[in-house]
């Protein structure tokens, strides 16, 4: 099974992406259609009450740390503007990433020995990895619009 999650994050494991393995998953299309009209609405929101408001940027940075930790426990995110740009996925993308999972499938099924018995196991347990880090990264745009928006009624 090992081998077959090393060979199969070879096509879907996306480190340096909020989503990571999501990007295989037709999931990662509705998070992002669900989330990101609503995130980009309070990116607009908080650009515009920055640059109207008395608050230093200084100040804002603080209180976005303070409230970053409020909604997730940790400072992930270490400043707005960092947190405010998204990698969002683009529907090329998220094609070409369920094209990856049945291509890697396949590809994977194949050279590996003595596991195409398996392969209905393995890919089910592949997809389980897909649907933790769709989870996650659900849950980190949800804090994110969490905090975003108490950052615009504190603006306010």
């Amino acid at each position: 099974m090992a081998d077959y999650t090393e060979c199969m994050d070879n096509y879907c494991l996306r480190q340096d992406a909020e989503y990571n393995r999501c990007y295989c998953s037709s999931q990662l299309a509705q998070i992002d259609a669900k989330h990101k009209p609503k995130i980009d609405q309070l990116i607009k929101e908080i650009l515009t009450l920055q640059s109207t408001n008395y608050w230093t940027d200084e100040e804002m940075h603080e209180y976005w740390e303070d409230t970053i930790v409020k909604y997730t426990g940790e400072n992930s995110w270490h400043n707005l503007e960092d947190a405010l740009d998204i990698d969002w996925a683009s529907t090329a993308s998220t094609v070409r990433g369920q094209q990856a999972f049945a291509m890697g499938h396949q590809y994977c099924v194949q050279h590996l020995q003595g596991c195409a018995y398996m392969q209905t196991n393995m890919r089910d347990a592949y997809r389980s990895e897909i649907a933790r880090d769709c989870a996650a990264y659900e849950t980190s745009l949800l804090q994110l619009e969490n905090a975003a928006e108490s950052i615009v009624e504190a603006y306010k």
